[in-house]
Order: C-alpha cells, then sequence, then structure tokens
C-alpha cells in the first residue's frame, strides 16, 4: 500500500511540475506596425539630434514583420532593415541603414499594446497600432 501510494505520489508531483507557467513568444507578440507615443519627450530629451518636428513623428511607424524585416516609415522616406528579439523579452536587435540606433536596444513590454525601447539614455514609447 505504501510503495502504491508513494507512486501515485510521484506520478502527480511529476505531471503537476509539467503544467508550467506557458512560455511567452516575445517575437509574435512584437509583430505588427507601432507609432511613437511620447514625442514630446522624446524631443525634449534630444534637442538637436532629431531633425523632424512633432507632427512627422506623430506619424511615424516602425513594422516588425514576420521573418525578422523590419520597415520604417519616418516623413515618407522608407527605410528597411531586419530584426530579433531575445528569448527573454529584454533586448531588440535591429540592423538598418542609414538609421541611428545601436544595433541592441533595451526593450520591455509594457503591456500587449506599449513597449519602451531605450537608445542612448533615451525612452522611446510605442504603442500598437495594427498586428
Amino acid at each position: 500500500m505504501k510503495v502504491k501510494s508513494i507512486f501515485l505520489f510521484l506520478c502527480a508531483a511529476v505531471f503537476l511540475s509539467s503544467c508550467g507557467k506557458k512560455s511567452i513568444n516575445y517575437k509574435e507578440k512584437l509583430e505588427g506596425i507601432w507609432q511613437l507615443s511620447n514625442v514630446p519627450e522624446v524631443l525634449k530629451t534630444s534637442g538637436d539630434d532629431i531633425s523632424f518636428n512633432a507632427d512627422v513623428l506623430r506619424t511615424a511607424t516602425i513594422a516588425f514583420e514576420s521573418g525578422g524585416k523590419l520597415i520604417t516609415n519616418v516623413n515618407k522616406i522608407t527605410q528597411k532593415g531586419s530584426w530579433s528579439v531575445s528569448d527573454d523579452g529584454s533586448v531588440l536587435m535591429l540592423k538598418a541603414e542609414g538609421l541611428r540606433f545601436d544595433e541592441q536596444l533595451a526593450l520591455n513590454f509594457e503591456n500587449e499594446r506599449t513597449i519602451t525601447i531605450k537608445n542612448n539614455g533615451k525612452k522611446f514609447v510605442f504603442k500598437k497600432v495594427k498586428d
């Protein structure tokens, strides 16, 4: 009887430990079209580093497409590149010609539709506008 009880307990323990949290697919969460939402803060902290006005920045988009394709659109100027995200969702890797980013940026998922990207000590908050 004791052996049977111990066996059932071990089976239950193995079953419960395999029912852990599902891993988050940050790549899927990031795919879509995003717009900058903290334009006044970006302009204030960037000074002369940004050559675009607030209206242009409010309509600018960054698209993270499946397969790691990146498309940015600022003032009707489109740039293409590639992207990837770390398994834990904390680092965004970008490669694009003509764009002034670090290649590895700190990334934080605030919620399903808001991300924060830090670049050179500056905080950029993006809202998802299309999946």
